[in-house]
């Protein structure tokens, strides 16, 4: 019997096609057909036309089995996904914090032009969107119990499926069957702060109907505490132009431009508020005083590096958030009889997540001489210096800081009848 790769390229479709409308006129043909020709029963296509061998596909294939997502201890199937070449890092846990309405969610985005451009199948079906407005799907709520294999194709599925495939296609292949129970936990902490995260999963299956059937329910519950940048050490490195940089025209010679330096930061902010004159910055302190800001031995026209009063914004944005995220999945096939079977998959996910970031602030706030709230010494200051107007940037650590909390429900329901090709 000749069988058709289930997963096959779409120029063997064409072919496939082409010989079924020439051969349907064509009974002569048909009756001097060679017996190898004659032993052909069915033909089955599936819903993705991904190839499995990438050594004769028309595009490069990737393909990631069971064994290496179980062995990767990946909490979010996402962040394993995004260390291939092929996809960009644009919504991981930690980036998915640089958007709003993404925190906790992970949209993969192949060759970076888009998470929209990129088309997520399972089973060779589309998966309904997790993100209102868009067709972007959180492939953290697909069950890694039930995964057979991943296949990624970074070209020519666009002609297939169209224009949300623009830059390929992520299938999930699952289980066909689901036999026993299954469970499977995993905990980790960081070494160098508080940060730990955690997963539980429980798969259960079995046949039903002498074998004609096979149900199964799967739950995975998963979360992380949050962490802020300031936990991380190389938060408070920053870039601050070398002095000793002088050509106008950069790269000229090989004396860098900038240099990367520890305990450095942005000067132009303070909490208790901070104004320039043509001395040097100033700076108010807790009591209502101020004073001339220190700005140490490393400095630009923003950044400071060293003894030198700076504003660290990494202790107020978060890098990695705190979210919680229950999934549950349910899948039931029947065979009706040899050659017809129904199938029903369904889903709910939810997920919460929290985002903090930095505290907002003010730029160019002025201050005018006749303020009732000025005191004596800066008014004092201002006429000495000629000044009837101060302009003062500050940042708003007494509101505390900026937060977003999401909360995503996702619901999916599959049922449909196939032919069963043996």
């Amino acid at each position: 019997m000749f069988r058709l790769n289930p997963i096959s390229s779409s120029m063997k479709m064409l072919a496939v096609s082409a010989l079924a409308f020439n051969t349907i006129p064509n009974t002569a043909y048909a009756n001097e057909a060679s017996a190898e020709d004659e032993s052909v029963e069915r033909i089955q296509v599936t819903g993705t036309r991904i190839l499995r061998e990438g050594v004769v596909a028309p595009a490069p294939i990737t393909v990631i089995g069971e064994d290496a997502i179980k062995a990767s201890g990946a909490t979010n199937l996402g962040d394993l996904l995004n260390s291939l070449p092929a996809l960009g890092n644009t919504f991981s846990m930690s980036s998915s914090t640089n958007y709003i309405g993404t925190t906790g969610s992970n949209f993969l985005d192949l060759r970076r032009l888009g998470s929209n451009r990129t088309l997520v199948l399972i089973d060779g079906k589309r998966h309904v969107a997790s993100d209102i407005g868009t067709a972007r799907v959180d492939v953290n709520t697909i069950p890694t119990e039930w995964i057979k294999s991943v296949e990624v194709i970074t070209g020519g599925a666009s002609a297939v499926y169209g224009a949300d495939a623009v830059s390929g296609v992520v299938n999930f292949i699952l289980k066909d069957n689901i036999d026993g129970v299954h469970f499977s936990a995993q905990k980790s902490d960081a070494a160098d702060s508080g940060f730990s995260d955690y997963k539980y999963a429980f798969s259960a299956g079995g046949e039903f109907a002498n074998g004609k059937g096979n149900a199964a329910v799967s739950l995975e519950v998963a979360g992380q505490n949050a962490i802020t940048q300031a936990d991380r050490g190389h938060s408070s490195y920053s870039d601050i132009r070398n002095p000793n940089e002088k050509n106008e025209v950069k790269g000229e010679n090989k004396i860098p431009d900038k240099l990367r330096v520890k305990d450095a930061g942005l000067h132009i902010y303070s909490d208790g508020g901070r104004f320039a004159l043509d001395d040097g910055g100033y700076m108010f302190l807790p009591d209502g005083t101020f004073r001339k800001q220190k700005l140490g031995n490393l400095y630009d026209d923003f950044r400071c590096a060293g003894d030198c009063d700076w504003f660290d914004f990494s202790k107020g944005s978060t890098y990695q958030p705190e979210f919680k995220r229950i999934t549950f999945n349910s899948k039931v096939n029947y065979d009706i009889n040899d050659q017809a079977s129904l199938y029903f998959h369904g889903k709910y996910s939810q997920t919460k997540a929290t985002d903090h970031a930095d505290w907002t602030f003010s730029r160019d706030e002025t201050i005018q001489k006749d303020n009732a709230f000025a005191s004596a010494e800066l008014v004092e200051f201002m006429a000495k210096n000629n000044l009837e107007s101060i302009s003062i940037r500050r940042i708003h650590t007494d509101m505390g800081r900026r937060s977003e909390e999401n909360i995503r429900q996702t619901s999916r329901f599959v049922s449909g009848l196939e032919r069963i090709f043996p």
